[in-house]
């Protein structure tokens, strides 16, 4: 999924994050001025700053998403590996059914075949349920 990732979409998900585990089975990484402690796979060892912070993207892959009008942004479970998403969508990549979401953080989404893309307008919000094995993608140096 990473080297196909459009260069656009990576920066709309990228994010400060702080860094709370690190093995070799992934991550867990906090949102900072929340309780988040999202628990990630992540095949790139990564290296925080001097504060415990890292920069990257959180990705998944999304089962269903559908249009929402209430219900904020939020990720479930709030610690450990997520499972349901409700968010805003701040960018679109139907080509390459992609779609970043704030929910609280950006989190880019890979959507399943069949998707209705007419709710998925940037500003929308929605919510839906992504596969196990979401991930983390360390922004690059430099």
């Amino acid at each position: 999924m990473h080297a196909s990732l459009p260069e656009p979409m990576l920066a709309s998900a990228s994010a400060l994050f702080r860094l709370k585990t690190q093995d070799s089975g992934g991550i867990c990484v906090g949102w900072p001025g929340s309780s988040y402690e999202l628990q990630l796979t992540c095949e790139d060892q990564v290296s925080p700053t001097a504060n415990g912070r890292i920069r990257g993207v959180v990705f998944a892959r999304g089962l269903r998403f559908h249009a929402a009008s209430a219900g904020g942004l939020f990720v479930e479970p709030s610690d450990g590996e997520p499972r349901m998403l409700a968010g805003r969508v701040v960018a679109v990549d139907e080509n390459n059914a992609l779609v970043v979401l704030k929910a609280p953080m950006p989190i880019l989404v890979s959507m399943p075949a069949g998707q209705d893309w007419s709710i998925l307008t940037e500003g929308s919000m929605v919510n839906g349920h992504v596969e196990s094995g979401a991930g983390f993608l360390p922004a690059a140096e430099g």
